[in-house]
């Protein structure tokens, strides 16, 4: 008898980011740890973000217009974030900013989506606003 392997769910991360490339380095390297797909879309980056995303194999899909903070307050978060999880392919959608990260306990159990006996709860994130040294956890 031949038995099939375990379908496991992918995930799709999603991150819209407006210059944000002091975050970018420790933000990839915990993702690339567990999404199965990262979909990154640039608002008007000027401080070398999408540089460094395509030096590290992400093409970040670029917002056909420059937006700035003021702006992403008042509805165009929303549009950037829709427009995202319209490209995804995964199974679960994982929406992270860029200065938010998650602990080992949520890469864990993202590695197991899709096992029989599965219970979801609120997880741990981290996040650093200007400050790495200044780490909360929310």
């Amino acid at each position: 008898m031949i038995q099939q392997a375990k379908k496991f769910m992918r995930i799709s991360v999603i991150c819209p980011i407006l210059n944000e490339a002091r975050f970018l380095p420790a933000w990839l390297s915990c993702i690339q740890k567990f999404a199965d797909e990262i979909i990154i879309c640039d608002t008007g980056s000027t401080d070398g973000s999408v540089e460094f995303l395509r030096a590290n194999g992400i093409k970040p899909i670029l917002w056909p217009e420059k937006l700035d903070y003021k702006q992403w307050n008042t509805g165009a978060e929303g549009r950037v974030r829709n427009f995202m999880l319209d490209k995804c392919k995964g199974d679960w959608i994982v929406p992270l900013d860029a200065d938010e990260l998650v602990d080992d306990d949520f890469i864990g159990l993202s590695k197991n989506l899709g096992r029989e006996k599965f219970l979801i709860g609120r997880f741990v994130h981290y996040f650093f606003w200007e400050n790495f040294n200044q780490l909360r956890a929310r």
